[in-house]
């Protein structure tokens, strides 16, 4: 009834107007079938129901990859709670800004949407000209998981702890080397995040992926990594490096016992690899609330979120005026970042 209302019979005061009118003519008589016509055309469209067909869920990277696993995870829960199949189509190449982009031009009707992450969306504004813009072209749906990045060291540094590095690093400005998955990587921005924090000098070594840096890392080309926690921690179980915090605001459930870099001496330092669900911009705000509601039950299921804990990754699911704003900060910050670190991509 109240949906009914909303697109509009007469209230009851045009009614009254119009019986008392009736021996005049027929012109509320017409008005009465107009609305009455615009009603059931409004009554008709409510027929067709969202998602009545496939909805494609593009993943700007390869698959096999964490953020792969981090769809085909959500995409099967979506599907469950919407009764409708959801599809992954892996759209990799240009630093995700590939995938992104066929999402930014896709029609906005919530039938194609996209996992997007830090680079394609925070980063790559203040890098490079992208084929669309991240604030305007998309419609932000929520953020739907995050990870840690770990601080880790060579054992030949010699140190224990994150004070301890920052000693070091102040005792020999520029001598130490970090590594990066390439500039603009994610380790790239944790490390120039960290110099500016704690005004040190390390000078840079990029190298074309995180798993040629993980190569010469483990060799000992270099001396301090910002890798991804969950890819980095067997080896720091092992013994075969030395992680001295975790980049997040808070500890991760992967290892608890390591502190965040806030709590080690670096306030206020926060750095979480996330990964949220966009809609092409003008898909109708209802559309996106459903998706929204959907991908956040998917997440609040245990089995869900042990799946993705046993990944590294933390469940968020907010709402879309929360991821959007979350969405400004962000790129407002790595704004500052590459700016004051004069970052420039190869």
């Amino acid at each position: 009834m109240s949906r009914f209302l909303q697109f509009g019979p007469m209230t009851k005061i045009d009614r009254v107007a119009c019986a008392r009118a009736m021996t005049a003519g027929t012109v509320c008589a017409v008005l009465a079938a107009t609305l009455m016509l615009g009603n059931v055309g409004a009554l008709a469209a409510e027929d067709v129901r969202f998602p009545n067909k496939t909805i494609r869920m593009v993943v700007p990277q390869p698959p096999g990859g964490g953020i792969d696993l981090l769809s085909r995870i959500t995409g099967q829960g979506v599907s469950e709670e919407l009764k409708s199949s959801v599809v992954i189509e892996n759209r990799s190449g240009g630093g995700g800004t590939i995938g992104v982009g066929i999402v930014a031009n896709a029609a906005p009707d919530g039938y194609t949407l996209a996992m997007g992450f830090m680079g394609p969306i925070s980063v790559n504004v203040s890098l490079m000209k992208l084929p669309y813009d991240p604030q305007k072209d998309l419609s932000p749906i929520t953020l739907v998981a995050s990870t840690p990045s770990a601080l880790v060291v060579h054992p030949s540094v010699g140190v224990k702890s994150v004070t301890d590095l920052i000693n070091v690093l102040r005792a020999k400005p520029g001598h130490y080397l970090y590594g990066s998955a390439g500039n603009g990587s994610t380790p790239h921005l944790a490390a120039e995040m960290f110099k500016l924090a704690t005004r040190t000098e390390m000078s840079h070594v990029p190298y074309k992926g995180s798993g040629p840096a993980l190569v010469d890392f483990f060799a000992g080309s270099f001396a301090i990594f910002f890798p991804s926690l969950p890819a980095i921690l067997p080896h720091v179980k092992s013994g075969k490096i030395t992680a001295l915090a975790v980049t997040s605001s808070k500890r991760s459930q992967l290892a608890p016992n390591l502190p965040t870099l806030a709590e080690s001496g670096v306030p206020g330092f926060s750095l979480d690899q996330w990964y949220g669900l966009f809609a092409p911009a003008k898909t109708p705000d209802g559309i996106v609330e459903l998706l929204n509601d959907a991908v956040v039950r998917t997440l609040r299921q245990s089995s869900i979120a042990e799946k993705l804990a046993a990944n590294g990754f933390d469940g968020v699911g907010n709402t879309k005026a929360e991821f959007a704003a979350y969405l400004n900060e962000d790129i407002a910050r790595w704004a500052r970042v590459i700016k004051a670190a004069n970052i420039r991509i190869d």
